[in-house]
């Protein structure tokens, strides 16, 4: 199945990094892993061609051919065909299997290609960065009030109000999310951040009062949940493991809980971590 000129680019083992993976880093490239022998496949080929021609400037869609690419095929777990898989930022964003109806491939796009207000997020993330907090904001929250179901950008002003320390906001504007951009990995950090945040008090004075009293399980977890709503991490598990180590009851748990939540905010893996947890887990089964 030729692809169209101009609309439908074609990938090889040789070409894949260019055509795709250097591709995504500068605009989302949709790739239909297809053969010519198969049957959905030749009806999804002319779908994606009109596809290629609604989103252009958007998308870039690719044509790979297993029969002639394997060794691609197996890299992406292709099993059946057609496979068709979102590339952004140089991997995977998702995919799907079969020959799906136009209108639905067209709703599926517009719910994972950057909108309007993804690229103002970016713009205010850029400000936001540069001091101009407030205008950042506002900047976002206007687009968002034109595309209320923007989750990447509203994810970002999450964030945003989170570094203010603007917690009310911050939890009006997470509750507006879908239920799917609430489950994703960076909504549940964001959402262990405002766990922290609610739970945070005066860190000088709570940390005062922990040095003063070194015994204190609650006073340590008390300093240890006001360091986490700073951002200090590190010392808010030293904290929390300090805790663990003087008490066995209700103040353990919930300086094992204090861990979770920061090694949630800090994306559930890394050295950091991985470090602590196996602190954690010498103090818990000691």
């Amino acid at each position: 199945m030729a692809a169209a000129a101009g609309v439908v680019h074609e990938a090889t083992e040789q070409s894949f990094a260019r055509e795709v993976l250097e591709s995504s880093r500068t605009i989302p490239v949709l790739v239909d892993f297809w053969a010519p022998w198969c049957g959905p496949c030749r009806i999804l080929g002319p779908v994606l061609e009109r596809i290629a021609e609604r989103f252009a400037g958007k998308l870039k869609v690719v044509k790979v051919n297993v029969d002639e690419n394997p060794e691609l095929a197996a890299r992406y777990g292709v099993r059946g065909i057609p496979a068709v898989k979102l590339f952004m930022d140089g991997a995977v964003a998702d995919e799907f299997v079969g020959a799906q109806p136009e209108g639905w491939i067209e709703d599926w796009l517009a719910a994972r290609l950057p909108s309007k207000a993804d690229r103002v997020a970016e713009q205010a993330l850029v400000l936001f960065a540069e001091g101009l907090q407030d205008k950042a904001i506002a900047m976002l929250e206007e687009a968002l009030a034109e595309a209320p179901q923007a989750d990447r950008a509203r994810l970002k002003l999450v964030w945003m109000l989170l570094e203010k320390k603007e917690l009310k906001r911050a939890q009006e504007v997470f509750a507006q999310l879908s239920a799917r951009a609430k489950a994703t990995d960076e909504a549940n950090k964001l959402k262990s951040r405002m766990e922290m945040l609610a739970r945070g008090g005066d860190v000088k004075t709570l940390l005062a009062e922990a040095d003063a009293h070194p015994e204190d399980a609650a006073k340590q977890l008390a300093a240890a949940d006001a360091l986490a709503a700073e951002g200090r991490y590190e010392e808010a598990m030293q904290r929390y493991l300090a805790a663990m180590r003087r008490d066995r009851g209700k103040v353990r748990e919930q300086a094992r809980e204090g861990m979770l939540r920061v090694f949630q905010a800090l994306g559930g893996r890394g050295e950091l971590v991985d470090r602590y947890r196996r602190e954690m887990a010498r103090v818990l089964f000691s």
